[in-house]
């Protein structure tokens, strides 16, 4: 692949910023403000820096961007083209310039750069309509490109702005009473490029266009996540299994289709499957994307937690995440009303993110975490120790209470029967009465 030194800088430490963590998650800025920044593309990891500026003229630009295309320099083509859709570059009117760059790339260019200018203006039907001519014709030039895979980097910035633009034109007709449809057609051209992309047997596979399906893959996992229909991310797992092995795509790419599969089984409850998935995903995920770690953390603490893996608090004071820091405490000192409290505080973010369940589920901890409590009160009032390990089921509901719950003794018994059979206890329930507890490690340690 050609560089040309006229129009970019070389940035090795910038280059292996990129390669492990540049992974661009769920959109989180306004759709109107849709521009990724340049170090947040997740494509074949970009070696060089765009020297631009708001002080850029339209002739540089131009030069700039006719130049990596005759060159064949995607990842240049890319970062020109990403900043030339941005608001820094949107003043250069370069949709301006059909001719001055090579077809078709002069109106992809051309498409690309007005339907950002509308999406900037709030016109997002418009901007989908433009940005899908854009993504139809970079199409046809991908299919015509038969012994590299140059443009991988540029499909994957139109693509990206496509999947943008396409939640913001579904809310227009969402809010005018029309029935949303350009998202289901984001994914339709999404699945013809992956489609394409996989049967291409150029070798070695880094010159394959198949080298894009992964990111590709990413978009559609992300596409799906907001449709809320993640049964259709079945085909993507399966597809992910006929690509060569995940170790030749760029870890920035793996990094987020792991997080992404993580996410999926944490919905399907596969919550071992879940934690090998993320934990590889904050493995490898660059130590300075903060961002990034902590969104994989806001699903992997959970994980680990029902596995009573406690995170250390320095990495949640590291990674601003205090919204956990008072649900372990309580998990770990028995305090119902405390871990109550808290998750009614935080059930808006935990419902969002999708970790609300899990973190009910660790209910069960506490409950063990508070009878055993109860448990060493009860044997140091105790003074004939054939009673000491029958614990009342009257003291236990009295606890309850104290604890801010009040609950039945059929409902007590429900959760020490529950107890018992996921061995975080160890006895059996009179009936009731009491429990009457092993006089051997009556509280296991939780695995």
């Amino acid at each position: 692949m050609h560089h040309h030194s006229s129009f970019i800088k070389s940035s090795h430490s910038h280059q292996a910023h990129l390669s492990s963590s540049a992974v661009e998650w769920p959109y989180t800025q306004s759709h109107r403000d849709h521009i990724v920044p340049l170090h947040c593309i997740a494509s074949p990891c970009i070696p060089h820096l765009i020297s631009l500026s708001m002080s850029a003229n339209l002739q540089q630009v131009v030069q700039r961007l006719n130049g990596a295309v005759q060159q064949q320099n995607g990842d240049a083509a890319a970062q020109l083209l990403n900043w030339a859709a941005s608001p820094a570059g949107l003043h250069l009117m370069l949709d301006l310039c059909i001719g001055s760059i090579s077809a078709p790339f002069d109106e992809i260019i051309s498409l690309h750069v007005r339907a950002a200018r509308a999406s900037h203006q709030g016109q997002h039907t418009q901007a989908m309509q433009m940005q899908t001519q854009a993504a139809e014709l970079l199409y046809t030039a991908m299919e015509q490109e038969r012994e590299s895979n140059w443009m991988l980097p540029v499909i994957n910035v139109v693509l990206r702005s496509l999947r943008f633009f396409s939640y913001s034109a579904d809310g227009v007709l969402e809010s005018s009473g029309e029935k949303p449809h350009f998202m289901i057609d984001t994914q339709d051209i999404l699945k013809r490029y992956l489609q394409k992309m996989v049967i291409d047997r150029t070798m070695p596979v880094q010159r394959s266009k198949k080298i894009g399906c992964l990111f590709i893959i990413v978009h559609l996992f992300k596409l799906y996540f907001k449709l809320n229909n993640l049964k259709l991310c079945t085909f993507l797992i399966k597809m992910v299994g006929q690509l060569p092995p995940l170790h030749q795509y760029p870890k920035a790419q793996v990094v987020a289709y792991r997080y992404y599969l993580g996410r999926l089984n944490v919905f399907e409850e596969r919550y071992e499957e879940a934690e090998e998935s993320l934990s590889l995903a904050l493995k490898h995920c660059h130590k300075a994307s903060v961002a990034n770690r902590r969104r994989i953390l806001h699903f992997l603490i959970p994980v680990r937690l029902l596995r009573a893996r406690f995170p250390q608090r320095t990495l949640l004071e590291k990674h601003n995440l205090k919204e956990f820091g008072s649900i372990i405490a309580a998990i770990k000192n028995g305090d119902l009303e405390q871990f109550n409290r808290q998750l009614m505080q935080n059930q808006t973010f935990f419902i969002q993110k999708g970790i609300y369940l899990i973190l009910e589920k660790l209910k069960i901890f506490v409950y063990r975490n508070l009878f055993r409590k109860v448990h060493k009160f009860h044997i140091l009032n105790t003074p004939d120790p054939a009673l000491r390990h029958q614990l009342p089921l009257d003291t236990l509901l009295a606890a309850l209470r104290v604890n801010g719950t009040d609950m039945s003794m059929d409902e007590l018994e429900c959760i020490l029967a529950n107890l018992i059979f996921q061995q975080n206890m160890k006895g059996y329930i009179a009936h009731k009465r009491c429990v009457v507890l092993s006089k051997q490690d009556p509280f296991p340690k939780v695995s």
